[in-house]
């Protein structure tokens, strides 16, 4: 798996979406725009199998995704926060579509 912010490839797939460069303890990533974070961790989640490849978010679901998003980022969340709350925003979308199929 890579970091969702610079690319570079990390020792494990346990650890959060981002190198030690990029996510220091406590950081954030205030810096990044909604939609790219949004992208970048659905990418790393599909990497990880933790998402089936065909994943994808309607458009009402990638405005609320990147509202959420930018709050977190917004208050200054750790990285960590942003990472969760993507997986289980993205998590929970996949079973409303698992539900809502015949």
């Amino acid at each position: 798996m890579n970091c969702i912010k610079c690319g570079r490839k990390l020792e494990s797939p346990q650890e959060l979406p981002v190198c030690k460069e990029c996510g220091k303890a406590g950081s954030t990533i205030e810096s990044s725009d909604p939609s790219e974070v949004l992208e970048l961790h659905i990418k790393s989640q599909k990497e990880l199998r933790l998402l089936p490849e065909d994943f994808r978010l309607s458009d009402v679901g990638r405005d609320v995704a990147k509202k959420i998003i930018h709050q977190l980022l917004a208050l200054g969340e750790p990285t960590e926060v942003v990472t969760h709350t993507v997986f289980g925003f993205c998590y929970g979308y996949l079973c409303h579509q698992k539900e809502e199929e015949p």
